[in-house]
């Protein structure tokens, strides 16, 4: 509002700040259309991606995958062995099937 208040006075400031408050919006709507993209299951267990990078759990890492409730959205976490929590970034019907395959892989179903 305040860059959009700033550009109709004609001021550059207002036009800078148009521009990166709206190339901001942009790139945060991308990364959360695209973040259901960011989890891979193979053969050596599951890899997903936070904003610090790639990570990586084998099978013999995780004991198993739940659904976590938060108000209106769930949302899929590895629980360790060692007792560690480690959330993936999916949510809703993703998050769902996520879970429900990585379970699967690790009670040796075929999925």
């Amino acid at each position: 509002m305040l860059a959009l208040t700033a550009l109709f006075s004609g001021k550059t400031e207002g036009i800078i700040l148009f521009v990166f408050s709206v190339s901001l919006t942009t790139f945060f709507a991308i990364n959360v259309f695209r973040k259901n993209d960011w989890v891979q299951i193979d053969e050596s267990g599951v890899k997903y991606k936070n904003i610090l990078g790639y990570k990586h759990l084998y099978w013999n890492e995780i004991a198993t995958c739940k659904i976590r409730y938060l108000r209106y959205t769930k949302s899929a976490v590895l629980i360790g062995k060692t007792g560690g929590e480690y959330a993936l970034p999916v949510t809703g019907r993703n998050a769902k099937e996520i879970t429900e395959v990585v379970n699967a892989k690790l009670h040796g179903n075929v999925v």
